[in-house]
């Protein structure tokens, strides 16, 4: 039988190709970053956001550069390039951003592309990759996209002679529209709540129960980056007080007093409706009133976050029927989604029935997982 053989000539064709498209497919995918001692790294360009450069190495993993250590950057797929205080919207309200490949040397960004332009590295506020700055700037994200938030729970038992369970919970959503810090905000939904539940029980005594509760709903409408028209509700109930449940519908404006990567602090006022149910119903109201607030936010070292928040509530038609809450919270996290949580929250109802204390006080741990 004959031998078949294949012609040299094939050989090196097929060699030739298959060197080739190994050759071309290499570079096609990917960044390099040359660091000023010499040292080069290759792999991806993640983002840059504060003036830190995000970038991921298939050998070293996920690192955070700062500009001054990196000598030249160059980038083979195309990204956008937002500068320091770029009011970006949608697309179809004329912002040019300029959006290409990218060549970083001398601490100056050029970018190559339909919209070519040099930027200073320090003029830089955000570079992101052209997938996301198009479905940030073209799309509308349905209504569950985008919520961010916390459920945090927490529960304590014993039994002996007397039988003591106290149960605490909260949920904590908020929805900013877009979700991306690097767009103007236009909107923004909040929703909270809150619970604490708590039983005493010993043989031949009544029960001795606590029984704590609040909701509540805002929707921001934003005229500028920080003044905004907003619409609640909220929800109370304190058996320890006596309110059956309290119900608040209003609206007013709200001002952004500080916003920065490690604060915010916003102030907000309204005009609203407030209906009191207690158990005695003779000291029920129908309030027209206002409520006054304040909401702060503090990012700690080591991922530590501190809110803290202030309101008093005025009734204009009676004046004695007036309240005021006071809430501090600190979430020291111990892994990527789990914190720990410590909460105080201070109430005051200047109009309970006779015999409840018009001053509620609760002090509450547990464990937090964080929604992103």
């Amino acid at each position: 039988m004959a031998r078949s053989t294949i012609s040299p000539v094939f050989l090196a064709v097929f060699a030739f190709v298959t060197l080739t498209a190994f050759a071309s497919d290499a570079p096609a995918s990917t960044d390099v970053v040359t660091f000023v001692n010499g040292e080069q790294m290759s792999g991806q360009l993640v983002k840059v956001a504060d003036g830190r450069v995000f970038f991921h190495s298939d050998m070293v993993g996920d690192v955070t550069l700062d500009w001054a250590k990196i000598k030249d950057l160059k980038t083979a797929k195309p990204f956008a390039v937002i500068a320091k205080g770029a009011k970006l919207v949608k697309r179809h309200s004329g912002e040019k951003v300029p959006e290409g490949t990218l060549e970083v040397t001398d601490n100056k960004i050029a970018v190559s592309g339909a919209t070519p332009a040099t930027i200073p590295t320090d003029q830089a506020a955000y570079v992101i990759d052209q997938p996301t700055f198009d479905k940030e700037m073209d799309t509308n994200p349905g209504i569950l996209h985008g919520w961010v938030g916390a459920v945090t729970a927490g529960v304590s038992l014993v039994e002996s002679t007397q039988d003591n369970t106290n149960i605490t919970s909260a949920i904590t959503l908020v929805r900013q529209s877009p979700s991306v810090t690097w767009m103007t905000t236009r909107s923004r939904t909040i929703i909270d709540f809150s619970n604490s539940f708590g039983k005493v029980t010993q043989p031949g005594t009544p029960d001795v129960k606590t029984n704590i509760f609040h909701a509540d709903g805002e929707q921001d409408e934003y005229f500028t980056d920080r003044l905004y028209a907003l619409g609640h509700a909220a929800f109370d109930h304190n058996f320890s007080q006596g309110l059956d449940l309290q119900q608040l519908y209003g609206g007013g404006l709200g001002f952004t007093v500080i916003k920065d990567k490690i604060q915010q602090l916003d102030v907000k006022g309204d005009l609203h409706f407030e209906r009191q149910q207690f158990d005695l119903e003779s000291n029920n109201e129908n309030l027209f009133g206002s409520e006054f607030a304040e909401n702060y936010l503090r990012k700690l070292p080591h991922g530590m976050v501190f809110t803290q928040g202030l309101l008093f509530d005025a009734a204009w038609n009676n004046t004695n029927a007036y309240s005021a809450q006071g809430a501090f919270g600190l979430a020291a996290p111990f892994s990527k989604k789990f914190s720990l949580s410590i909460n105080l929250l201070d109430g005051y109802l200047n109009n309970p029935p006779p015999g409840f204390k018009k001053n509620s006080l609760q002090f509450t741990t547990g464990l937090t997982y964080t929604i992103k």
